[in-house]
This record gives structure tokens, sequence and C-alpha cells, in this order.
């Protein structure tokens, strides 16, 4: 009887261990699994990143320095619309200034990180996306002076 027992529990120990292993098994298999979704994942944005819909790092300064001139103009109209009841609610247009500068600003962002993807992942040359962010640093800047010419013209109405 004790043999009996003996072996019976050494085939449930034998039983136990391999059952163990298989499921090491299948949890390596599935760490494995995730670990090539998480590279292929990144491989795919890379890319992703890489298919631009730009011909160039110009183009995508010529366009952003369009958008943010456009912008400027229509957010100087609304501005000089807006200030007399801003004037009245907040005894100051700056809160106002900041608000549609800050539209800009996001303009400005967004067409800075599409220069620098564009240039990072599609172009291939070592050049550096430093003299397209600063040709949009102008483009905002000039956007943001048509902006003052029209807070100014607004202020004086409303003073």
């Amino acid at each position: 009887m004790k043999n009996y027992i003996a072996n019976r529990g050494g085939a449930l120990l034998a039983l136990l261990l391999t059952l163990v292993l298989a499921l090491s098994f299948a949890g390596c298999k599935k760490a494995s699994e995730k670990m090539d979704e998480a590279v292929y994942g990144g491989l795919d944005k890379v890319q992703n990143l890489s298919e631009s819909e730009y011909g160039s790092a110009q183009e995508i300064v010529d366009l952003y320095s369009a958008k943010m001139e456009k912008q400027a103009k229509v957010l100087g109209k609304e501005l000089k619309k807006e200030a007399s009841a801003r004037y009245q609610q907040d005894g100051t247009l700056a809160v106002l200034l900041k608000e549609k500068t800050g539209v800009l600003a996001k303009l400005y962002g967004k067409g800075s990180t599409e220069v620098s993807k564009y240039v990072l992942y599609t172009d291939g040359s070592d050049e550096s996306a430093t003299g397209y962010v600063d040709a949009l640093y102008d483009a905002y800047t000039a956007a943001t002076n048509i902006l003052m010419d029209d807070y100014q013209e607004a202020l004086k109405t409303v003073q």
C-alpha cells in the first residue's frame, strides 16, 4: 500500500510539474507575442511618420505661415468686435489678446512639429529643422504683429 501511495504521489507530482512547465511555456509565448507586437507596432509608427503628405519642409513652412497670417486677420476682427463687451467684463483687453494669441501659438507649435517630423523621418538628409522652425517663428511674430495692431485699435475704442 505504501508503494501504491508513493507511486501515486510521484505521478501526481510529475503531473503537477508538467502542468507548471506547460503554463510557463504558454506564458513565455504570450510574452514573446506581446514583445513582437510592441516592436512591430513601434516600427509601424515610424513607417507612418516617414510617409509625409508634404513634399518638403519649406512647403510646411509656407503652409503654416499662410495659415497663421490668415488666422491673425480673422482673430483681429474678432478681437475688435468683442473688445467692448470684454473690456466691460474684465476691465482690460489683455485676457482677450492672450486668448487670440494662444490660437496663433498653437498653429506655430503644430507647424513646428510637422517640420521636425518631416526633417527627422522623411527628408533623409542630415539637415536640421532649426532653420525651418526659425522661419515659422518669424511668421508667428508677423502674425502676432497683425493681431497687436488690431488690439491697439480696439484699445483706443474702449478707453
